[in-house]
């Protein structure tokens, strides 16, 4: 039993390097190729024997940044969802040289926005105008269906340096006054005249464009070849409903002549067409338009001499004072900048 116990143990033990033919030395020899064999493996991937320690803790330094890195975009992304959001309504305003020194574009744009939280306006962020949109040069309808003309580019260059948006609201020549008002609307823009009467009803900036009154009618009329006031007599004379020109003629031409009124301009020149009015007072930069884009029509020589002048301005509420002082203070802006000539002469031109 015992002898059988030793050759098992025997046979779980290691052999010893004479029972395996190996000398001491050779052995030795044995050990250091396995090293440098090992050594070789990890240069193979780029790792020296003696740096293996090294590079494991140089790894978890590369853990840690990236670690850290990703900490830091989530603070970022966190801190841009807690901005304050621009207003949607606040536009870019155009730098404007001034006497109280020079200006920045960031400057204008936080003033604009402080004066727009302080305005008396019908809808927060824009300027709603009252016009009568078939009433060129001055307000008009685009080949593309967007509105343009003298005054809605200057209202629209005033909202910008207000911190607003333009809202146009087209509408009859007579509602416009009623509906600014009333409050309904911001600001009165359509070729007005500040009357003494409608200056009872709202408040005026200056005049931002002088016109005179002209005449039209269709070619070889009898209106057509008048020669001055005198040669009217006998003809219906027309004009738009509520305009200025009305008023003019009322007083000029009311107790000799008869006079009738329009909603608009276009029916007025359909009507004169038919033979059922002889001749057409308007502001000259009409006449201008009406002709040049009608050869049936003339312009009559001489007829800017039949009525007074007038100049136009912007109406507002009266009891907005808020607005009314913004909207002043912008027009004079551009009209002593040269904005408010240069867009006239454009449509003009």
């Amino acid at each position: 039993m015992k002898n059988y116990m030793l050759e098992k143990r025997s046979l779980h033990a290691e052999p010893t390097l004479q029972e395996c033919g190996i000398s001491p030395e050779e052995k030795s020899l044995d050990k250091n190729n396995t090293d440098k064999n090992y050594i070789r493996e990890n240069d193979a991937v780029g790792i020296p024997h003696d740096d293996r320690h090294k590079h494991a803790f140089s790894k978890k330094w590369w853990l840690l940044l990236l670690a850290a890195a990703v900490v830091v975009v989530i603070w970022q992304l966190l801190r841009l969802q807690t901005l304050p959001k621009p207003d949607p309504g606040s536009g870019t305003v155009d730098v404007v040289s001034n006497t109280s020194g020079s200006s920045t574009p960031e400057a204008d744009s936080d003033s604009a926005s402080g004066i727009a939280d302080d305005l008396e306006l019908t809808e927060s962020g824009k300027l709603h105008m009252a016009t009568d949109i078939d009433y060129p040069p001055f307000e008009y309808v685009n080949d593309d269906g967007t509105y343009t003309g003298i005054d809605i580019e200057i209202a629209a260059k005033i909202a910008e340096k207000l911190g607003l948006e333009l809202a146009v609201d087209p509408m009859n020549f007579d509602e416009i006054l009623s509906s600014t008002e009333e409050g309904e609307e911001d600001i009165a823009m359509s070729g007005i005249t500040a009357t003494e009467e409608r200056k009872q009803v709202l408040d005026f900036t200056e005049p931002y464009y002088e016109t005179y009154q002209a005449a039209v009618a269709v070619k070889n009329s009898n209106a057509a070849a008048a020669a001055g006031v005198e040669d009217l007599e006998g003809l219906v004379i027309g004009c738009q409903t509520a305009s200025t020109t009305e008023a003019m003629c009322q007083i000029e031409f009311g107790s000799d002549h008869s006079i009738s009124s329009f909603a608009d301009l276009n029916s007025a020149v359909t009507q004169m067409r038919t033979g059922a009015v002889d001749i057409l007072f308007m502001s000259e930069e009409l006449a201008d338009y009406y002709v040049s884009g009608n050869d049936d029509l003339v312009k009559i020589e001489g007829s800017d001499a039949w009525l007074e002048s007038e100049s136009y301005a912007i109406g507002i509420k009266k009891d907005h004072s808020n607005l009314y002082q913004a909207v002043s203070d912008a027009l004079n802006d551009l009209i002593a900048d040269g904005t408010v000539r240069d867009v006239i002469d454009r449509f003009n031109g």
